[in-house]
């Protein structure tokens, strides 16, 4: 007399379940439930009256160790499933501490290209800003020269006709200056 347990199998068709243990929960229920009534069955020589009487122990005692074989199974399925999921969560740690690294070098390496760029921008910036300065200083340098040398002359120039025109005022008025 059998038990009409039918666990539902979670696997490949390879004989491994998800987790990667081999799928034998539901056949080791079913074949340890029909060993469990074959060895408890009763004899077919024994009187009918006893059949019954015998069977109700009997039967309690193949879902006592179908229920410890289920619990026993299902033990082991959760343990297997612990130990996949901490390695499935090691594995993606380390992929992800794998990604921030590279992630992490990719960025220090833009930086520091970035640095490397702007700091040549700025040296070259610089080096115009210098050449231009000193390019107008060397055009502003003949105008100033020639500015100072138009003040003198018109100095000089203001002299001599003060001069040419005290002569003759003199000449007009010969009156003493003092």
């Amino acid at each position: 007399m059998g038990f009409g347990v039918a666990l539902p199998q979670r696997g490949t068709h390879d004989g491994t379940n998800v987790l990667g243990g081999q799928m034998n929960t539901q056949n080791n229920l079913i074949s340890a439930t029909a060993e469990a009534t074959d060895d408890t069955a009763p004899n077919d020589t024994a009187p009918n009256d006893t059949a019954p009487a015998e069977t109700a122990p009997d039967s309690s005692r193949a879902a006592a160790r179908l229920l410890e074989l289920a619990a026993r199974n299902a033990d082991e399925l959760m343990d297997e499933a612990k130990a996949e999921a901490t390695s499935m969560v090691a594995t993606a740690r380390a992929e992800a501490d794998q990604l921030a690294a590279a992630s992490q070098a990719e960025a220090d390496q833009l930086t520091a290209s970035a640095r490397a760029e702007a700091d040549q921008l700025l040296a070259a910036a610089r080096t115009k800003a210098e050449r231009v300065h000193a390019e107008l200083l060397v055009k502003q340098a003949p105008p100033t020269a020639e500015i100072a040398r138009l003040e003198t002359l018109e100095q000089e120039h203001r002299e001599r006709m003060r001069r040419y025109l005290t002569q003759l005022l003199q000449q007009v008025d010969p009156t003493p200056a003092d």
